[in-house]
């Protein structure tokens, strides 16, 4: 029998409350290890070229020292997203929720004094001073899925896929990207809770009715993948490496269902070149929440952001409304 074959025992809605440490501790775990992906994979973001990645990195390319490009070299030892992933930590610590508007005005406050490179959904948000989200479609919008996905853990689904999609546009407003990134966060959904393993996370994310065509569609290409045996490597080749969230989306979703822990996840994820560090915002995830971060891997993290990976033990899902 095929790993991928249909299960027919039916599982329930993955809307129950949360009840156990283990799944806060799994929720906290993926959005801890997505910045501490952006710190390992820092050097090696966009470069195009996995074998001149591989010559300087070797097989544990995480947190090199020496750089291939100079986007990030103000950018204080993290990428375009790891800046935006810690602006809206920091937001959702001090204000136990998602306030889009202040969170947009938190993000130009930060880049008075933030050197780091200014990608395109970025650049959207301060030529507007703040005032709108960018319509940008790149990886960017996936920066929040494992904040927000512990922040309405609790919700039902159809209630978590709306909640999700504002949390999406309050700094990416794009359909393409809110209809991906809402298919992938409830695939993180059922693996925090422990509703479904991973795979079938996928599979029976991809059958639900309410999950628009465009998510539904790189599942079901994720999927394919994995009944094909493909490589971390070979599927983003094979999808593309640049940063539209066409390629980013289904190459992080495949690492985070294909690794086989966190580190093997990160580490080839890197390895395939491009915006690794893009796939990593939900490769990383995906992979935190079913392995945990190794402690050796969150000390090489730099100093300054040891408060903030501390504030993650501050956040808590919010409770649903009778």
């Amino acid at each position: 029998k095929s790993s991928l074959e249909s299960d027919s025992t039916p599982l329930p809605d993955s809307s129950a409350p949360l009840e156990t440490k283990e799944q806060l501790s799994r929720a906290r775990a993926a959005i801890q290890a997505v910045l501490v992906a952006d710190a390992a994979s820092v050097a090696f973001h966009w470069n195009y070229s996995p074998d001149k990645i591989k010559q300087t990195g070797g097989s544990t390319p995480e947190f090199h020292p020496h750089t291939l490009n100079n986007y990030h070299a103000k950018g204080d030892g993290l990428t375009n997203y790891g800046h935006l992933n810690l602006v809206t930590l920091r937001h959702l610590a001090q204000n136990g929720t998602l306030d889009p508007p202040t969170l947009r005005a938190s993000i130009v406050e930060y880049y008075k004094s933030c050197d780091g490179y200014v990608d395109g959904g970025l650049r959207g948000i301060l030529s507007s001073n703040g005032a709108k989200a960018s319509n940008d479609s790149q990886a960017g919008a996936m920066h929040g899925i494992a904040l927000f996905t512990l922040l309405y853990l609790n919700e039902p689904d159809e209630k978590f896929q709306k909640s999700l999609e504002t949390a999406v546009r309050a700094t990416h407003n794009s359909d393409r990207a809110v209809e991906f990134v809402v298919a992938a966060a409830l695939v993180l959904k059922r693996v925090v809770q422990g509703t479904d393993d991973v795979v079938n996370a996928v599979r029976r994310v991809s059958r639900m009715e309410s999950v628009p065509q465009g998510g539904r569609r790189v599942l079901l290409r994720v999927l394919a993948g994995l009944e094909k045996e493909q490589t971390i490597e070979q599927f983003v080749k094979a999808n593309g490496v640049a940063c539209g969230i066409g390629s980013t989306g289904p190459g992080g979703l495949f690492g985070g269902v294909k690794g086989e822990s966190f580190e093997d996840a990160v580490r080839r994820e890197i390895l395939a070149g491009g915006d690794n560090s893009g796939r990593l915002l939900l490769a990383a995830a995906l992979a935190g929440a079913r392995f945990g971060v190794p402690v050796e891997w969150v000390e090489k993290v730099p100093d300054r952001l040891k408060d903030d990976l501390a504030l993650v033990d501050k956040l808590e899902p919010l409770p649903v409304a009778e």
